[in-house]
């Protein structure tokens, strides 16, 4: 069995809530590879259970499928039931013991996207069935768009049915680290920027340098990454040309909604139902405002780095990474695979903040100096002994080492940071740094983060 990597805390929080005997529900909800029945099955493991997984784009086949996991459980053969409230009349009949049953429901949202009435089926089951069963229900889902509206819709027959679902998210990236324990810290940053925290993705990203795991998981004629991503798109972003357009024009530095929609040309309310759309699939996000940048401009970003990745320097090379000489194919995206790093970066670097400082808000900071538009990466405001002060922070993800005069525009440009007081400096950069600054840091206590020290153990490098 693969070992479960980094979902210490949702598996503790499950506990807890199948410990409490006025708690008989949980939701679970996440994006498709992100580790759902990974997590369930590990919940599972030393508890009576039973587990009934939905079958997309099939409501028959999901029938069979229950029938034959209560069949199983049950110690029998041959039960036909004709549809869900029959599968829930026999939920209804299981025997629990002294130790509490969990049902799960894997993959619900294929089930109700199927037949709707479902929804009317199950909240029968959880109102009156399940009130006297020794049982904890599960029920997960990957379309976390349909997912939120069965659950949130106020008029929907399971809104207050389950409290306060479980959204699973993204591993960081020093937890993906234990699945390519043979990288070096910057590859690590590497497969992380074109992958994010996706458990599976890692797990298909099993070799032992980032070509060829580019060459094995996203190039040539048959591509598990790359297929993924295609899915991805096809079945959650519609119209896909128009959402297509839309994370490309944001790739290329469009930022506000008015001006995304002018370059892809939509009218503004027809973009903003698709960014808020792609927002709430975790695609894209809003950069927060900080120290005085605009609250009115929204600053969208592409944060799913598989579709990122897809978008900006697969889909344009298409012909050439279906190549079936996949050395052919890594040589003609090597070039923009090296400019696509730098965002998802400084991502890694907000982590890497939020990890070792006490952070009360991050976010970023735009603006213009002498007419001129500029930002600075993450600013953050933290916490120290009872003491508040602000982190500015930059990230460069160069083939040179950053010096001085990095600092010193640093610097430069703090100054224009509104309501932003006791500033300290911290500097990211992928090639280290020069002589020069480290003695410059040293003097006045700036950070400088390498690779290296990304990755070193909280307890090493907490600045809390």
């Amino acid at each position: 069995m693969v070992e479960l990597i980094g979902r210490s805390v949702e598996l503790e929080e499950m506990e807890k809530r199948y410990s409490s005997s006025g708690i008989r529900t949980l939701a679970i909800m996440g994006r498709r590879r992100i580790g759902k029945t990974a997590l369930i099955t590990e919940f599972c493991r030393d508890k009576p259970h039973l587990i009934l997984t939905s079958i997309e784009g099939s409501y028959s086949a999901s029938i069979r499928s229950f029938d034959y996991s209560i069949d199983e459980f049950l110690g029998i053969k041959g039960t036909e039931s004709r549809d869900f409230l029959d599968i829930v009349g026999r939920l209804k009949k299981l025997e629990t013991g002294k130790e509490r049953l969990v049902i799960v429901i894997d993959e619900y949202t294929y089930l109700c996207e199927s037949e709707p009435a479902c929804n009317s089926f199950l909240q029968i089951f959880i109102d009156h069935a399940l009130q006297e069963m020794n049982a904890f229900l599960i029920v997960s889902g990957s379309l976390v768009g349909i997912m939120e509206d069965v659950l949130m819709n106020d008029e929907g027959p399971l809104y207050k049915r389950f409290i306060g679902p479980m959204k699973i998210k993204e591993l960081p990236y020093y937890t993906c680290r234990e699945f390519h324990q043979n990288l070096s810290e910057e590859d690590n940053i590497r497969l992380y920027s074109m992958v994010g925290g996706i458990p599976m993705y890692h797990q298909m990203m099993g070799f032992d340098t980032v070509e060829d795991n580019v060459k094995n998981s996203l190039l040539g004629s048959y591509s598990m990454l790359r297929e993924e991503a295609n899915y991805i798109v096809m079945r959650e972003l519609n119209p896909v040309s128009h959402h297509l357009d839309i994370l490309r024009v944001i790739s290329e530095g469009a930022t506000s909604g008015k001006e995304i929609a002018e370059k892809v040309g939509i009218d503004d309310e027809l973009c903003h139902r698709y960014l808020k759309r792609m927002e709430s699939l975790n695609i894209i996000t809003k950069l927060n405002p900080m120290c005085g940048a605009s609250k009115k401009e929204k600053i969208y970003r592409v944060s799913d780095n598989l579709i990122r990745l897809y978008g900006d320097v697969i889909l344009p090379r298409i012909t050439m990474a279906s190549n079936e000489d996949r050395d052919y194919a890594y040589h003609s995206i090597e070039e923009s695979l090296k400019q696509f790093y730098g965002p998802a970066f400084e991502d890694i670097c907000r982590q890497y903040v939020m990890k070792h400082y006490r952070c009360k808000e991050i976010g970023s900071w735009w603006g213009k100096i002498v007419g001129e538009s500029t930002d600075i990466d993450i600013v953050a405001l933290c916490e120290e002994n009872g003491m508040e002060y602000h982190l500015v922070c930059e990230c460069k993800f160069r083939n040179k080492q950053t010096g001085l005069r990095e600092m010193k525009e640093l610097e430069r440009r703090s100054e224009y940071l509104k309501n932003c007081y006791n500033k300290r400096f911290c500097l990211f950069s992928r090639m280290g740094f020069t002589d020069e600054l480290e003695e410059y840091a040293e003097s006045f206590g700036i950070e400088l983060v390498d690779p290296k020290k990304m990755f070193e153990p909280w307890s090493n490098g907490n600045k809390q």
